[in-house]
């Protein structure tokens, strides 16, 4: 299953904030592996050995997303995936 940078991120985070193992309504539970993807997270921005309740969520956002406000809505979008997901950015 491909998953986008976008949506891996968010995941990554709701992983690592809260410990959930949440997958949305359109992916089974089973088929994602959250733990996973939080882990990987975590060693590709150098927080490997940082335990989980000791991630900073607000300074993790601003130093590895972009953010934009769009009205009511707040996007933020992986740095990592910026050059090869503009496209998907823009729309």
């Amino acid at each position: 299953m491909c998953i986008p940078p976008l949506v891996r991120a968010s995941f990554a985070f709701l992983a690592l904030s809260t410990g959930v193992r949440a997958a949305p309504p359109s992916l089974p539970a089973a088929g994602l592996p959250c733990e996973q993807i939080a882990q990987d997270f975590l060693v590709r921005h150098g927080m490997k050995d940082t335990p989980r309740e000791k991630v900073d969520f607000a300074s993790v956002l601003d130093t590895h997303f972009i953010h934009g406000r769009f009205g009511q809505f707040q996007v933020y979008f992986p740095i990592e995936g910026l050059e090869s997901g503009a496209d998907e950015l823009k729309s």
